[in-house]
This record gives structure tokens, C-alpha cells and sequence, in this order.
């Protein structure tokens, strides 16, 4: 038993309306992972099922008004495609680093062995030279052509640019025995090119075509064909330092823009949900923004369709207690006018009398636009102390029952803040009558019906 009450309430329409929108997002979100993933082939068909299952999933959760256990899945299944996103991208960007290195080696082996059977004064056959040419500009079949020059090499162990001590081992090596191999021959001249700054900025080029497109690599493109041409390996880590350091803040300015442009399509979801003009204008105006390169202004966009989407689910959820509060105080015998709810906006509470005891009502105030509502009984002059507190006894009973009322339609409403009854005098209203014509100046009172 207690006096008047803070109480927070969220009917079930709001929170249906909550996980509409928490859905739209995973679909947004779904969106952006296939996108993303088809773009650089890294999901599969059967990924692409299994994602619509869990989806799927989710949504049958609705239908079956599991709320709680919806919202908490959809922000996980968001969370883990995100990640999934990343480490799919991640391992693509390493694969694609490796096999540039590896083109790289092979372009450079080729290279080397054609320089060393020119300088060797190897007769070399024209088919073989326009292959090695071929591969040392990074096209395919090097490995054969490669193979194949090293056998011209096997009369004379070329030496080129090698120490005195690397030339005694090799001849060592090919006397009296096995010629020297492929693969040792490229490891005492060099030939393969092993350069980790180079490999560096491979992977970072790699990572950062997947996750923005070839569009913004190839702004690098020239600098990473210096940086490969570049034969001083002192002047080639300075290009390589250099050209990371630009490449980190491309990567950090288009992971930001990635993140902006995600929530863009994602509020953009949400707002799809509501019917306004205003809604349906800005809708247009992302589609737009989304469908340019670089989505231009897409923070302004973001903030604009933020403010407006908790704006509107503000209005909608302050509009859905009030019916929830009015229905429910009709259904326990108070009378409710259909000019209540008008009032209630205009002035920010609502009195309602109660049919049965016309002396005693209700007061609800601080709600027109808060979760919070403050709820109190209230009487309409002709103060009796003892009728009071009676009267806050049956008014107890009666929030309890509304509450249970909100509850069985699925929503809550829990009390913050309670004074005892009989704490503080009961408030009286006085002119209540004149009270109910301003409410229904035109029309006389009609009670609204329990949903």
C-alpha cells in the first residue's frame, strides 16, 4: 500500500517496435556482409544460407513475443558479423599478399637468370627469352621458363655480382658432382628478391583494396612500383616506411568512413520502418548519398537520421503508454474521455474520476513526453482523512491490477519511487467539472473501451 508513485512503463507495441528496428538492422547489416564478402570472394553460397537461417531465426522470435531473448541474439549475430567480416578480409588480404610476393619472386628470378645468361654469353633460344621476358614483367609459366634457362647454366656456373668466396663454392660445389641447383643458385646471387618492407606494404596494399576496392589502392599503385624497382635496399626501406605511414592513415580514414557509412545503411533501415514524410524524404536522401562514391556527407546524414529516428520512436512510444494508461485506467471503471489523450499532450497530465467513488480519481502527470509518469489519487474537494487513506488503499489495489493489465499485453511497469500512504494529504482538485468541459468542449463524454 502506498501513496503517489514514479513509475516507468514500456508497452508492448514499444517494444515490438524496438525489435522491428533492431531487425532492419541485422538486415543492414546481413547487406553489408554480402557485399563486402562477394566483392572479394569470401563467402560461399552455403554461408550465405546459413546467415539467412539464423536471420530467420530471429524473426520467428517475434512472432512468438520471446523479446528479451531477440534482441539480445540480433546484437550478438551483429557483432559476430562484423567479425566475421574482418577475419574473412584479413585472411583474404594475407593470401593476396602472398601471392603478389610470390609473382614478385618469380619476376625478379626470371629476370635475374635472363641478365645471367646474357652476361654468361648463353646462346638462348628465342622462345625461351620471350617466356623469361614474359615472367619478368609478372606474367604466368615463369616456373618453367625459369627451370629451363637454369639447365643453359649448367656448362658454366654463372657468378655475376657474387663474392670471391660464394664463386669458390659454387665451382666446389659443381665439381666432381651434381650440378649446383635451382634453388641454391637463387639463394647465393639473391636472385629471389627477399625484401620484408616490401612484403609489408603488400599486405597493407591488399587489406586496404579489400576493405575500400581497387579505386583508392591504386593511388598507391606507382609508389609500389618504385618501391619495387628501387635496387638499393637502403633507399628502398625509406620508400617503404614512407609509403606505410601514407598507407595507415588511407586505412584509418576509410575504416572510419566504413563505420559511418555501415550506421548510414543501418539507420537508413530503421527509418523504412516509419511512415512520416520526414521519414520518407531523408530515406531518399541516404538512398542517394549511398548510391555515390565515397557516400559524401555521410556523418551530416547520419546525425540527421538519428535525431529524426529517436524523435519519431519517441513520440511513438510517449503515444503508445498514453493509450496503454488510459485503456487500462477504463477497463478498472475510471472514466476516460476520447479528449484525454489530446490533454494530456497540450497540458502534460491527465485526471481521471473514478465511476465508482465520484468524490476520488487519479492524477497522472510528467508524461507527456517521459518513460516516467507520476501517478497519484486524488480527490475532488470535501476532504475526509479517513475516506483518504481508504481511498489510496483502493488505488494500491487497483495500480496493481493495471499493472498486470500492461503485462499480460506484454509490456512492464515498475516503480521507481513510492511514498506511503497516508505520508502526505491527498491532493484535492477542485473544478473538476469544468475540468472535463475543457476536455470535451464540443462534444459530450464518451468513456474509451479496454483493447
Amino acid at each position: 500500500m502506498s501513496g503517489p508513485k514514479v513509475i516507468r512503463i514500456v508497452t508492448r507495441e514499444e517494444i515490438i517496435a524496438i525489435c522491428q528496428g533492431l531487425l532492419a538492422r541485422l538486415d543492414a547489416a546481413i547487406a553489408s556482409w554480402t557485399r563486402i564478402g562477394e566483392r572479394n570472394r569470401t563467402i560461399s553460397a552455403p554461408d550465405i544460407e546459413a546467415t539467412a537461417a539464423r536471420r530467420d531465426a530471429l524473426r520467428a522470435l517475434l512472432a512468438k513475443d520471446r523479446f528479451k531473448e531477440l534482441q539480445a541474439q540480433v546484437d550478438q549475430e551483429i557483432a559476430y558479423l562484423k567479425g566475421d567480416t574482418q577475419a574473412r578480409l584479413e585472411k583474404a588480404a594475407s593470401a593476396a599478399a602472398e601471392a603478389a610476393r610470390t609473382t614478385r619472386r618469380a619476376a625478379n628470378t626470371a629476370r635475374f637468370v635472363l641478365e645471367a645468361l646474357d652476361k654468361g654469353g648463353a646462346a638462348v633460344p628465342p622462345d625461351l627469352r620471350r617466356r623469361l621476358h614474359a615472367a619478368a614483367s609478372g606474367g604466368n609459366g615463369g616456373d618453367s621458363a625459369v627451370n629451363e634457362a637454369f639447365g643453359l647454366l649448367s656448362a658454366a656456373i654463372v657468378t655475376v655480382g657474387v663474392t670471391k668466396e660464394q664463386i669458390d663454392l659454387a665451382r666446389a660445389l659443381g665439381a666432381g658432382g651434381p650440378s649446383l641447383s635451382l634453388e641454391e643458385w637463387l639463394r647465393l646471387n639473391n636472385a629471389a628478391g627477399d625484401d620484408k618492407d616490401t612484403d609489408r606494404v603488400e599486405k597493407e596494399i591488399a587489406a586496404l583494396r579489400m576493405r575500400a576496392g581497387p579505386g583508392v589502392a591504386e593511388i598507391f599503385a606507382h609508389r609500389v612500383r618504385a618501391l619495387h624497382s628501387e635496387p638499393l635496399p637502403t633507399k628502398r626501406h625509406l620508400l617503404a616506411d614512407s609509403l606505410l605511414v601514407d598507407l595507415a592513415a588511407t586505412v584509418k580514414r576509410e575504416e572510419a568512413q566504413g563505420v559511418l557509412v555501415e550506421e548510414l545503411a543501418a539507420l537508413r533501415a530503421e527509418l523504412g520502418l516509419l511512415s512520416s514524410v520526414a521519414a520518407r524524404e531523408l530515406c531518399g536522401m541516404i538512398d542517394a548519398g549511398l548510391a555515390m562514391p565515397g557516400v559524401p556527407d555521410a556523418s551530416s546524414l547520419v546525425k540527421r537520421a538519428a535525431n529524426l529516428l529517436a524523435a519519431e520512436m519517441r513520440e511513438r512510444a510517449v503515444a503508445s503508454r498514453r493509450r496503454a494508461v488510459l485503456q487500462g485506467l477504463a477497463s478498472l471503471g475510471y472514466e476516460v474521455s476520447e479528449g484525454m489523450a489530446t490533454a494530456w499532450v497540450k497540458d502534460g497530465k491527465v485526471i481521471l474520476r473514478r465511476a465508482a467513488s465520484p468524490g476520488y480519481g487519479v492524477e497522472i502527470t510528467n508524461g507527456a513526453a517521459a518513460e516516467r509518469l507520476q501517478v497519484r489519487a486524488v480527490n475532488f474537494g470535501g476532504r475526509d482523512d479517513a475516506r483518504d487513506r481508504d481511498m489510496e488503499t483502493i488505488w494500491c489495489g487497483e495500480f496493481e491490477r493495471l499493472r498486470q493489465i500492461v503485462a499480460k499485453s506484454g509490456g512492464e511497469v515498475s516503480i521507481e519511487k513510492a511514498t506511503a500512504a497516508g505520508a502526505t494529504p491527498l491532493k484535492t482538485v477542485e473544478g473538476y467539472e469544468g475540468y472535463l468541459a475543457a476536455v470535451e468542449p464540443a462534444a459530450p463524454e464518451r468513456s474509451l473501451q479496454a483493447r
